[in-house]
């Protein structure tokens, strides 16, 4: 709910109806006594990606079923974030 709240404000168009790309990273602040070098634990990828795709039925797009093409990573950063970069296939 906290990320459709997010999203509302910032998407002013109408949810997208051509076949999709979509690139997603899920950044996570690294624990400073982490010896990790890449995110493998939990929460894993399959469920956040899950999570993005429900929550924005309706908002960037009509139906996640419309997303043809997927990547997706984990990764390290200075904040939590999610970062999604969206291609119309036409």
């Amino acid at each position: 709910n906290a990320l459709r709240k997010l999203a509302l404000p910032q998407w002013r168009l109408k949810p997208l109806t051509a076949p999709l790309k979509v690139d997603i990273i899920f950044s996570f602040v690294k624990a400073k006594s982490s010896k990790l070098s890449h995110h493998v634990k939990r929460p894993d990828a399959s469920n956040l990606i899950k999570s993005v795709e429900d929550t924005f039925n309706k908002i960037l797009w009509e139906d996640d079923c419309q997303i043809i093409e997927l990547h997706a990573r984990k990764i390290f950063g200075p904040e939590d974030s999610i970062t999604l970069q969206i291609t119309e296939i036409i």
